[in-house]
């Protein structure tokens, strides 16, 4: 039992690892990247933003539907998925609009982010919930370091779109892994009311934290 709880955690963290890898492998020679092939700075700024944005509208709905229906497995292979796909798109793409809107599926990968979190935490007994967050920020800040060196590494060396290639291959791999997750065992909470989020919203711990987090 023991074993397989360590090949499930060892896993579901080479996972995590993978997921930030693909979403940062060419973010260090993205500006360039668009600057080089002409695109405007403002269009560069919004591919840039389009990240942000994507996370902005999905994350919650994500968060929601994982809970609602028990989907987090089909959540985190979509969110692994969604990262293929776009270092795909971006090594294939030389329109501007087509570049924001693979620009954009980063955005929406990283959107399962907290479902990952969620999923990891619940192959802990409760006194361990803490140590787990710090193993799969562990796995997060090694995936996204990871990248930013090698990404760039491999761009001066091969080009820049072998960094989406490099991502690419990360996700697939990823995604290639992510079939052995099993499902965690939890019971469908339900559709949730309006009341729900103002009870949230009001959450002392909740403001603190959102605050720090805004401000980093």
């Amino acid at each position: 039992m023991l074993k397989n709880n360590i090949s499930r955690l060892v896993l579901f963290n080479a996972i995590t690892v993978l997921l930030w890898f693909s979403s940062y492998t060419y973010v260090p020679i993205l500006s360039v990247y668009l600057k080089d092939m002409g695109i405007s700075y403002s269009m560069t700024g919004i591919i840039l933003s389009s990240y942000g944005l994507t996370q902005l509208l999905f994350r919650i709905p994500f968060g929601i539907l994982s809970d609602t229906y028990n989907f987090r497995k089909a959540f985190i292979m979509l969110g692994l998925s969604a990262s293929a796909a776009s270092s795909i798109g971006l090594y294939f793409s030389d329109a501007p609009l087509a570049i924001l809107l693979f620009r954009s599926l980063a955005g929406v990968a990283v959107s399962t982010w907290a479902i990952y979190i969620a999923t990891f935490i619940s192959y802990f007994p409760a006194e361990e919930k803490a140590k787990s967050i710090g193993y799969i920020n562990a796995s997060f800040s090694f995936g996204q370091v990871a990248a930013t060196f090698l990404g760039g590494i491999i761009a001066a060396s091969c080009g820049a779109r072998s960094a989406f290639a490099l991502s690419a291959g990360a996700a697939v791999i990823g995604l290639s892994l992510s079939i052995a997750v099993p499902e965690p065992n939890a019971t469908s909470k339900g559709a949730l009311k309006p009341a729900d989020f103002l009870y949230a919203a009001r959450d002392k711990d909740l403001i603190f934290f959102s605050a720090l987090a805004a401000v980093m």
